[in-house]
């Protein structure tokens, strides 16, 4: 099968130019080998320097991957077990609002089915950062700097989780909901297990026997490797987007294992490679085969057709398709890596601006390896809703990490209303729709009812965001 790289290119050049994406790189392998590798528009756009896959990016919450495979590293060798109460590691680890943390596992934390609920603890980590950014009050905050503390300690992190307040969405296992704190704390967990810091764990164990030496987590050394993306960041929409540099990475040392890893397309292949090959890349053992089965088998169901297995999202028939995925985004970065195994496919894509359709991007790739339409989306069926019926979807949502979005009834419609603007809802059912954003972006939303028949939460961006109005 012929892959069509004139029109992959074409593609995402048309997205990076709808969304003014200042650089990008792109890469797919089949059976270990790249077949596609490229970089599209500036790493740097001010001095004019390209972007490549060798180009080290940001790549957000894909790290969550990492810090998976590093546990179940440590389960291979009897070191731990995703059984493992957390407590038994963290004993100072305390649920908000006082629920007993007895029974909260390691396998909680890795499904993200600990009962947490979304919070704002990775705000307090990178405080530090936020504050010395002098674009900071540019990048339109979901908080106020001199409102919240900085945290800088996984002990820190704990103590914040405890206090602060909010309370848990059920009991562990009840549920899937979002969590960078229990991923922040699987990183405690690999440093006391192992007796080695989270990155020098990491380094030893995944970069060095793959070969990812453009790989790293701490910003002076990921410097020092050379090539590394400038930052951006945008204000306004559409025509009215502006686009511009914002140099200086906002870290969270409190919760590293969440997502801070940096590294470029070239390794992102290599490290994916742990995956089709169950474990076992150029012959050395990486992980084991049964530890891989379980990163990349369905642990819980976030939505119809998407499942989350640890550190990793998992669609079991996506337009014929099995695919393993995990993106990423933060200031200045978004990512994409997956695995199609019905292909023998690793995919990769990363950026330097986020909040932009990197997953287009990386399934685009997709479509053209599996012979598909490059714009190609799993059908759903559209219903409408008797107006009188509408008048029970409005109400306001908002989440502990600042996403806030509300429901109207507007000519006889329900429409969202977020920052960007009124968009477009098409249902699919009494419970779940899709919000239409734009040509490129759209975000299914759930909604939660209560046992009387009203709307008590919305279940949207892999996060359970409670009604507050």
């Amino acid at each position: 099968m012929q892959f069509r790289e004139d029109d992959v290119r074409a593609y995402i050049q048309g997205i990076m130019e709808r969304h003014r994406i200042p650089g990008m790189a792109v890469g797919a392998a089949r059976n270990g080998t790249p077949f596609f590798a490229e970089g599209f528009g500036y790493r740097d756009r001010e001095e004019e320097l390209p972007a490549t896959p060798t180009t080290i990016f940001g790549v957000g919450s894909v790290t969550k991957s990492v810090t998976a495979l590093a546990t179940m590293q440590l389960a291979d060798r009897g070191e731990l077990s995703p059984g493992d109460p957390v407590q038994k590691w963290l004993p100072e680890f305390r649920l908000p609002g006082g629920a007993d943390a007895g029974g909260v596992k390691i396998h909680h934390f890795l499904s993200h089915t600990s009962g947490l609920p979304s919070m704002p603890s990775r705000f307090y980590a990178q405080l530090r950062d936020i504050r010395r950014d002098p674009n900071a009050d540019r990048m339109n905050l979901a908080f106020d700097p001199g409102e919240i503390y900085p945290i800088d300690t996984f002990e820190e992190l704990m103590d914040l989780v405890a206090e602060m307040d909010y309370e848990v969405l059920g009991p562990p296992g009840a549920q899937f909901s979002y969590s960078n704190e229990a991923y922040g704390l699987l990183a405690a967990i690999i440093e006391r297990a192992s007796g080695q810091g989270y990155a020098d764990f990491v380094g030893a164990n995944i970069f060095e026997p793959l070969g990812m030496t453009r790989s790293g987590f701490d910003p002076g050394t990921v410097e020092a490797m050379g090539e590394v993306t400038q930052l951006y960041a945008a204000t306004g929409e559409g025509e009215d987007k502006d686009v511009f540099a914002a140099p200086g990475w906002w870290e969270k040392n409190a919760m590293y294992g969440c997502g801070h890893m940096k590294s470029c397309v070239r390794d992102l292949l290599r490290y994916l490679e742990v995956y089709r090959g169950d474990g076992l890349v150029d012959g050395e053992r990486i992980a084991s085969a049964e530890a891989i089965e379980r990163m990349t088998a369905p642990q819980v169901e976030i939505a119809p057709g998407l499942h989350y297995g640890y550190g990793l999202q998992v669609l079991p028939d996506y337009l014929g398709l099995t695919i393993v995925r995990h993106g990423g985004s933060d200031k200045g970065v978004a990512a994409q890596v997956g695995l199609v195994r019905d292909l023998d496919v690793t995919f990769a894509a990363q950026a330097n601006l986020t909040n932009i359709p990197i997953d287009r991007v990386a399934l685009a790739v997709v479509h053209a390896a599996g012979g598909l339409e490059l714009d190609a989306e799993p059908t759903k069926p559209e219903i409408d809703i008797l107006e009188d019926r509408l008048e029970r979807y409005q109400g306001s949502f908002r989440s502990g990490e600042g996403a806030s979005i509300s429901f109207a009834v507007k000519d006889g419609e329900l429409v969202a209303r977020f920052a960007g603007g009124e968009r477009t809802l098409v249902f699919h059912d009494e419970d779940s729709a899709t919000v239409i954003v734009d040509e490129d972006v759209s975000a299914p939303v759930r909604f939660l009812f209560d046992d009387a028949g009203a709307v008590r939460a919305i279940h949207m961006r892999m996060r359970e965001i409670p009604r507050v109005g």
